[in-house]
Parts: C-alpha cells; structure tokens; sequence
C-alpha cells in the first residue's frame, strides 16, 4: 500500500484557512437564525445540523493548535490528504468508519 501524501506546511496554512471560514460562516448562520420555534421541525433540525458542524470545526481547529491534526483519533493513522482537502475536520481515516460515526 503506497504511503499517502502528508499535508505540508503550505497544505496546513490552506486547510486552517478553509476551516476558518467555514466556521465563521456556522456562527454567522446560527446567529442569524436565533430561536427557531419548536413546532418546525425542520428548522431545529437545520439548526442542530449547523451546531454539529461547528463543533467539528473547532474541533478540528483544536487538533492543529494541539499538533495531532491529520492523524485519525482512533487509530492515529495519518488520514490521507486528499481526504483532509474534500473534509478538512474529517476526524478519521477510511479505515475507522468509527471516528466518522462518532464525530467525523
């Protein structure tokens, strides 16, 4: 099995980049939306959806502060970077179905 790329310094500047946005662009939506009433399921449904995603983002921001970031948080695998550029807080490596059902 041939090694997978690494993400390098250039590559790790660009994924912060992106995960960045993207969270600015979940606080600025869960911010916009406010409250959503109880009876739309659909909208609480949104909502949750967007607070997940955050999560993950920061999480994954805290995996690059921390210096873990690109390894899976099962296996500790590197994940490959292709993966990392399609899903930048992927959490897991495609050998750990797990660490995506439990976070991404």
């Amino acid at each position: 099995m041939p090694a997978c790329p690494q993400p390098t310094t250039d590559d790790l500047a660009a994924l912060r980049a992106l995960l960045e946005a993207a969270r600015a662009d979940r606080r600025h939506s869960l911010a916009v939306a406010g409250p959503s009433p109880q009876d739309d399921p659909v909208g609480v449904a949104a909502l949750a959806a967007e607070a997940r995603d955050l999560a993950e983002i920061e999480a994954a921001l805290a995996r690059m502060d921390a210096g873990t970031y690109g390894r899976c948080t099962c296996c500790s695998a590197a994940i490959p970077l292709p993966r990392l550029e399609a899903r930048p807080q992927a959490r897991g490596c495609a050998g750990c179905p797990r660490a995506e059902r439990v976070g991404g």
